[in-house]
């Protein structure tokens, strides 16, 4: 092999062990427009409704913090393993009451990678650019998609003004 390939070779390599920085959001395939919902039920039990339905999707609670208007409720899990990395996703909800049975939720989520989160920050902290040489699972799909799937859970519960309440089975 020549010097010139071999360098090439390694220069190449060099790039791929580098890899691209991971910025995607759920915004990029559910815009922030219809990232949110307005929910029956009073302040707790909108909280008590997203926080099992994303337990139920394997991602459980990690943190709870009071906001100005409301509370920012912080999830995180894993969803593959990539051969070399972890894929997961962070999803920070936050509830607000408008009424006293009324809630909105409005939600986003982010992929991870051997569970850390890149930037934007979502939650007003710092940030650290997370880069990665995975080229799946990191566009905020699959975080849309599970947050497309609550907030269609919460309609078929009846949980969305205007639609009927579910009724149990007896």
């Amino acid at each position: 092999m020549s010097k010139l390939a071999a360098v090439a070779l390694v220069v190449a390599f060099a790039g791929c062990i580098e890899g691209h920085e991971v910025t995607a959001t759920s915004y990029a395939s559910l815009p922030q427009s219809i990232s949110e919902i307005t929910v029956t039920g009073s302040f707790v039990e909108a909280q008590q409704r997203v926080v099992e339905m994303l337990m139920a999707r394997g991602f459980p609670l990690v943190d709870r913090r009071m906001t100005a208007n409301g509370v920012l409720l912080k999830f995180a899990g894993n969803r593959d393993f990539s051969g070399a990395s972890t894929l997961g996703s962070v999803f920070y909800a936050w509830v607000a009451p408008i009424g006293p049975h009324t809630a909105r939720v409005q939600m986003v989520g982010k992929p991870t990678v051997d569970h850390l989160e890149g930037c934007p920050a979502m939650d007003g902290k710092e940030c650290t650019p997370l880069r990665t040489w995975v080229r799946w699972g990191i566009y905020g799909t699959e975080e849309a998609v599970a947050i497309h799937g609550v907030f269609s859970e919460l309609a078929l519960d009846g949980a969305v003004p205007g639609l009927p309440q579910r009724t149990a089975v007896k």
